[in-house]
């Protein structure tokens, strides 16, 4: 620490008095439950509680602690429950088991203790590193198979035996952990059997047939879910297709078991049949118990040859049909709240700044809801409203050329006060501190080591115009440029201001109708700048992918993506961009996936929502559309193109009638009219009067390639359902010797089908284009 620094000790108290009346802080005293455990940060949440790693005063071990929802603490059932897995955990003592200790009470609330296993959980390593090398996931396949011997020997059934629930620990250790919902195998006397009413038990995707149709459950469930397991380990991929995760669990009911060797055909034999019988439909099909399974999966031989059976460590991994929680974790940011009336700025950008710097952290999901005064702040409210498990909030103060920062973790379920810190220094130095404090977060949530390197400005003129813009860009792009302009003049060609400059330029470009193509150039130029400078800022290379899909250079934009999702995987428009492009080179599902956590990142962002949208259409759902088309529709242009493109693809005209009143308010742009027109066309099944001129002006008018791709791809469309099928293979050929690559749209539009015939050789060229990006994708 510098001397001009100056931190509270562990004693002393953050004077906020009357900002944040809810915040009792002690910085640098964390919480101790029942005078013992003092918390040190949160492992993960699930549907019964909160895990937090902790030291144990009484025994100086670290240890993990479960805690009760609170609100469940009250419920006699679900109290029953939490003692039933502490009973019934205790019985087990493997190498592959965590142990439980004992149950615990905290003013009210119920805890349990249990060993702490440092690592990370075997869905983590699956959503990083996709399909797993045979000799590896045997290897975690037997741990498991262990652990659940040991359980079942114990009289102990898991019940929800799921990747997230197996944890990867140091020197090779596999561990099973939470027994939440486990059963005894037989009533010992004394012992009470609770399942709480609440119906079906378990995690639907690896539930065994008989959980999913209420069938009594034997030990032969947690080999079904073992199954279920090592084939996603093994192929990349979940063993039951579907878009709801009921229509997963219950295709099992009526299919056989899937052939991993459909996704990796070079999968020996035995370990086919083994899975065949894992994951039979009937529990009388299958091995009788763990151990057989373990002597089984011995006799498999692993190749010594290096080759494909090594497995993926592909960047871009194969994501399961369904769209997946956006990550383990989620914070929400808060606005800082300002001390003083020239804080304000200040306040809301370091805020801003944390935020971004959080997202820079893999499988951390961070929100920015809308923060009320502090006079009504509900920190536990605002967090259950959107979804986090935790909640970042503070205070800010500049005086005499100084800055003070307080700032709090505060945990959602249980309303634990995670982390706090106050400290004060040169206003120079607050994005510093602002640094300081994510590391603080970070290691609250115990997520530090996902933490990207950082950058800091220290020109105290420089810092007051960066802050002052990040706290504009999301509604005032434009001024935040201004901003941004102003402090390169303190701090020249420096990639931090760069950077953020060359992103406020290009939301800015966007947000335009039309879009302003020059300030576009000039958001791109500032990008390569920053580039030039350093290399790893997201920000700007998120800059760069963008302009090259605007000027349609899908393979130079799909690199520069995969290099900004590794640097900042948690950014709703990164995300946004590179599901967008994943459906249209011909992975929709993989593309859905991308955006579903953009719009949990971010929900309401409206790029990502149409992209969505539209992928689902493709793919004969227009549920997603139907609720839009009666709801409210996108704000831009373009956005309103693509709607009224969805509209013409649905089988009733009636939702293209739905869309006139609000196009028509849009028919003096030219993308406005031309969708006007597409659902005219659509509604009469006739050419308009006006739909020669109409695409004419559009695709003359588009400012970009990528605008012009659009318009051409509608105009097609509209020729389409008028019975000219000449002109719309005109202008598809047109677009494909232009650069088209939007292969699941030749495959999919249900308004391409009477001239497939009549397109295979732009079909050819299109799906060589779409492979030359998804190459680029994979880095």
């Amino acid at each position: 620490m510098t001397s001009d620094d100056t931190e509270l000790d562990d004693e002393a108290t953050v004077d906020v008095g009357g900002i944040l009346p809810d915040l009792a802080v002690s910085a640098g005293g964390p919480m101790i439950l029942a005078g013992r455990y003092v918390l040190l940060g949160m492992i993960g949440g699930g549907g019964m509680g909160t895990v937090y790693r902790a030291r144990d005063l009484e025994l100086g071990e670290i240890v993990a602690v479960k805690m009760l929802r609170r609100e469940l603490s009250q419920n006699a059932t679900y109290v029953a429950r939490f003692r039933q897995e502490v009973k019934l955990a205790r019985r087990v003592t493997h190498r592959n088991v965590a142990r439980t200790f004992d149950i615990g009470e905290h003013g009210g609330d119920r805890f349990l203790t249990m060993e702490y296993v440092e690592g990370e959980a075997l869905s983590d390593r699956m959503l990083r590193t996709g399909r797993f090398g045979l000799g590896e996931a045997l290897d975690i396949a037997g741990s498991v198979c262990a652990g659940l011997a040991a359980a079942h020997a114990a009289g102990v059934v898991h019940r929800d035996l799921k990747p997230e629930n197996i944890l990867l620990a140091r020197e090779n250790r596999v561990v099973l952990t939470d027994f939440g919902v486990a059963i005894p195998l037989e009533e010992d006397e004394g012992d009470t059997v609770v399942d709480g009413g609440a119906g079906l038990i378990g995690t639907p995707i690896y539930m065994a047939p008989e959980q999913v149709d209420g069938s009594d459950v034997d030990l032969r469930a947690d080999l079904y879910a073992l199954g279920a397991i090592l084939f996603e380990m093994l192929t990349g991929e979940r063993p039951w297709k579907g878009d709801t995760v009921w229509a997963v669990a219950s295709a099992r009911l009526s299919q056989p078991p899937p052939d991993p060797r459909y996704h990796v055909p070079e999968l020996p034999e035995s370990l086919t049949r083994a899975l065949e019988k894992l994951m039979a439909r009937h529990p009388y099909d299958r091995f009788a118990n763990a151990v057989d399974v373990l002597s089984e999966l011995a006799t498999i031989t692993v190749p010594s040859s290096p080759g494909s059976m090594r497995g993926s460590r592909m960047s871009l991994p194969s994501i399961p049909d369904l769209p997946l929680d956006a990550s383990s974790k989620s914070v929400a940011v808060l606005g800082f709240v300002p001390q003083g009336e020239k804080d304000d700025a200040w306040a809301a950008g370091v805020a801003v700044v944390i935020a971004d710097r959080l997202r820079s952290i893999e499988g951390l999901r961070v929100l920015t809801p809308d923060s009320p005064p502090s006079s009504e702040r509900d920190v536990r409210a605002i967090g259950q409203r959107v979804g986090a498990h935790a909640v970042v909030d503070g205070v800010l103060q500049r005086k005499n050329g100084r800055v003070t920062l307080g700032a709090r973790l505060t945990a959602v379920v249980d309303g634990f006060q995670l982390w706090a810190s106050r400290v004060e220094r040169a206003e120079g130095d607050v994005l510093e501190l602002a640094n300081e404090l994510v590391h603080g977060v970070a290691q609250a949530l115990t997520v530090e080591r996902g933490l990207k390197p950082e950058r800091a400005l220290t020109d105290r003129r420089a810092v007051n115009a960066y802050l002052g813009a990040r706290a504009a860009v999301a509604d005032d792009p434009a001024h935040a440029a201004e901003l941004l302009t102003e402090a390169l003049a303190f701090a020249p060609d420096d990639p931090l201001v760069l950077a953020t400059l060359s992103s406020a330029e290009l939301a800015s470009a966007l947000s335009a109708e039309p879009i302003d193509m020059p300030v576009a150039e000039r958001a791109l130029a500032h990008a390569r700048a920053a580039l030039g400078h350093a290399q790893d800022l997201a920000e700007a290379r998120y800059v760069v992918a963008r302009g090259a899909v605007l000027d349609g250079r899908a393979v130079d934009g799909a690199r520069d993506l995969k290099h900004a999702l590794r640097l900042s995987p948690g950014t709703a428009a990164i995300q946004a961009l590179y599901g967008a492009l994943l459906v249209s080179v011909g992975r929709p599902r993989q593309g859905l996936t991308c955006l579903e956590q953009a719009l949990a990142f971010e929900p309401g962002l409206e790029v990502a929502d149409v992209a969505r949208i539209r992928a689902r259409a493709l793919l004969d759902d227009f549920e997603p559309f139907e609720k839009l088309a009666a709801g409210a529709l996108p704000t831009t242009s373009s956005g309103l193109l693509d709607v009224a493109r969805v509209a013409a693809w649905h089988r009733d005209p009636g939702w293209a009638r739905s869309l006139e009143p609000v196009l028509a308010m849009h028919r003096a742009a030219p993308r406005g009219a031309l969708a006007r027109a597409l659902t005219r066309v659509k509604i009469s099944g006739e050419p308009t009067p006006e739909l020669d001129a109409t695409v004419h002006t559009a695709i003359a008018a588009a400012e970009s390639r990528e605008a012009r791709e659009a318009a051409l791809l509608a105009s097609a469309e509209a020729r389409a359902l008028a019975g000219d099928h000449d002109g719309a293979i005109l202008l598809i050929e047109t677009a494909s010797q232009e650069g088209l690559a939007d292969l699941v749209w030749i495959e999919r539009c249900p308004v391409l089908a009477p001239l497939s015939s009549r397109l295979a050789d732009v079909h050819r060229e299109v799906m060589r284009r779409a492979e030359s990006v998804r190459l680029s994708l994979r880095g």
